[in-house]
C-alpha cells in the first residue's frame, strides 16, 4: 500500500513540474525590470504573477497567451512581458493536459497606454487582469522572485468571428472614410493594420480614377467620379474641375443640386444665387419666395406677410446680395420683411441661449442623443459619413423631434457648433 501511495505522489509531482521559482532582483536589475524603457515601440508591458504558497510547493503555472505557452511560473514568482495591444486569449495550466486549462475572463483589449498585471492565486481559483500604474506593480511584486521569460514579446492577437464579421462590414463600404472610422473606433483590432493598408490603397485608386476622369471630355466623368466616391480625399479637386467644365447655368444648377458642397467653389454669380436660394425656414426659403412672386404672381404685400408669419431666420444681407435679390425680382418690401424676420429670430435665439435653464435642457438633449451614437451606428452607416457628421446628424434629429420654434433654433445652432461637420 505504501508503495502505491508513493508512486501516486511521484506521478502527481511529475505532472505538476518543478520549474525554477526565479530569484530576488535588486539594484540595476530591479530598475530594469520595473521600467518601460526597453519596451518595443507600440507594445504594452504585462506583468504576470503567481501567488506564493508554502516553500515545499514547487508545481509550475503554465501561462498561455493566444494558445501559445509563454512561460512556466514557479511558486511566488512573477515575470515581465511585452504584448501587442489588442484582444488576447489568456489561459493558465497547472497540468499538461489541455482539458485542465483555466481561462482568464478578460473581454477587454490590452492598450499600450497602460501597464497591465495578470494575477493568480496558487491554484488559479482567483485570477484577473487589471491595468495599474507601474509604481503600483513594483510595490506589489518587488518582494517576490523574478523569472526571465524565454519569450518576452507576444506579437500574436486573438481573432474572433466577431472581429472577422466587423471587419467585413467595414471593408464592404469601400471608402477612405469607412477605414478612418474603423481605425478610430477599433485602434487595437487585429485588422487595424489592414484598415491602414486598405486606406492607402483606396487613396491610390481614387487618384488613378480621377486622373482617368480628367482625360475624358465634359463634366459628366467628374460627376460620375464624385458620385462613386462621395467622400474621396480628392473630392474638392474633382468638383473644381467639374465646375470649370460646366459652361451653362443649367449645368451649374445640376452640380449644385447633386453636390451642395460644390457651391462655395463656384464663381461669385452662381455661388450667390445658389446660396441665397437655400436661405430661410423650410416652408419659406428664398427659392419659394421667388416662385410665389414670379410664377404665382402673388402681391409683394402678401408674400411679405407670409415671410413674417414664418418667423424664420434669413440673414443680414449684404449690399451685393440685396442687389442680386432685386435682379431676381424680389422687391424691397419682401427683402425688408426677410431682414425683420431674421432680426426677430436672432433676438429670440440669443435670449434662449442666454437662458441657463433652456441651454441646460439643450445640452442634456444633445448629450442624450450621443448615447445612441454607438459603434453600431457607425457600422450601419453607408461608409460616407465621418463620425463627427454622424454625431451631428443624431443631435439635429433630436432637436427636430423634441423642440420647436426659437428653442429649436437655439438647439440646432448648438448642435451645429458642437461637431466638426461641414456637410450638414
Amino acid at each position: 500500500m505504501k508503495t502505491i501511495t508513493l508512486f501516486i505522489m511521484l506521478i502527481t509531482l511529475l505532472s505538476c513540474g518543478s520549474g525554477s521559482i526565479g530569484e530576488k532582483v535588486e539594484g540595476n536589475k530591479l530598475a530594469e525590470v520595473f521600467s518601460n524603457q526597453n519596451a518595443p515601440e507600440g507594445y504594452a508591458t504585462l506583468f504576470v504573477y503567481r501567488e506564493e504558497r508554502a516553500a515545499t510547493a514547487f508545481g509550475v503555472m503554465r501561462v498561455l497567451i493566444d494558445q501559445e505557452k509563454i512561460i512556466e511560473l514557479g511558486n511566488g514568482s512573477y515575470t515581465k512581458l511585452y504584448i501587442k495591444p489588442g484582444k488576447h486569449h489568456f489561459k493558465l495550466k497547472f497540468y499538461e493536459d489541455d482539458y485542465m486549462a483555466q481561462e482568464i475572463p478578460f473581454n477587454g483589449e490590452i492598450t499600450a497606454d497602460k501597464t497591465w498585471l495578470l494575477m493568480s492565486d496558487y491554484f488559479g481559483e482567483t485570477k484577473k487582469i487589471v491595468p495599474l500604474e507601474l509604481a503600483q506593480v513594483q510595490t506589489k511584486l518587488q518582494p517576490f522572485n523574478y523569472q526571465d521569460a524565454p519569450q518576452k514579446v507576444v506579437a500574436t492577437l486573438n481573432i474572433t468571428n466577431e472581429d472577422r464579421e466587423l471587419w467585413s462590414s467595414f471593408i464592404n463600404k469601400n471608402s477612405v472614410v469607412a477605414m478612418d472610422n474603423f481605425i478610430y473606433l477599433y485602434p487595437y483590432s487585429p485588422y487595424s493594420k489592414d484598415a491602414k493598408n486598405r486606406k492607402e490603397m483606396l487613396i491610390k485608386n481614387e487618384n488613378l480614377e480621377l486622373a482617368n476622369a480628367r482625360k475624358k471630355a465634359g463634366a459628366a466623368p467628374l460627376i460620375a467620379f464624385v458620385t462613386k466616391y462621395p467622400q474621396a480625399h480628392n473630392k474638392e479637386e474633382a468638383l473644381k474641375e467639374a465646375i470649370k467644365r460646366s459652361n451653362s447655368s443649367k449645368a451649374m444648377k445640376k452640380l449644385a443640386t447633386l453636390f451642395p458642397e460644390s457651391i462655395p467653389l463656384m464663381p461669385t454669380h452662381y455661388r450667390m444665387e445658389f446660396e441665397l436660394m437655400n436661405i430661410g425656414p423650410e416652408e419659406m426659403k428664398i427659392e419659394k419666395i421667388s416662385a410665389l412672386l414670379s410664377k404665382e404672381k402673388l402681391p409683394p404685400g402678401i408674400v411679405s406677410a407670409k415671410v413674417l408669419a414664418s418667423a424664420g431666420m434669413y440673414k443680414d444681407f449684404s449690399s451685393d446680395e440685396i442687389r442680386f435679390l432685386q435682379k431676381m425680382g424680389i422687391g424691397s418690401q419682401v427683402i425688408e420683411a426677410m431682414i425683420n424676420s431674421n432680426t426677430k429670430a436672432q433676438d429670440e435665439m440669443k435670449r434662449a441661449q442666454k437662458d441657463e435653464a433652456i441651454m441646460k435642457q439643450i445640452k442634456e438633449l444633445i448629450e442624450k442623443s450621443q448615447q445612441q451614437v454607438s459603434a453600431q451606428a457607425v457600422k450601419n452607416d453607408d461608409g460616407n459619413s465621418t463620425i463627427e457628421c454622424i454625431k451631428q446628424k443624431s443631435a439635429l434629429e433630436a432637436c427636430a423631434q423634441t423642440t420647436s420654434g426659437f428653442f429649436k433654433m437655439a438647439c440646432d445652432a448648438t448642435a451645429r457648433a458642437s461637431f466638426n461637420c461641414s456637410s450638414l
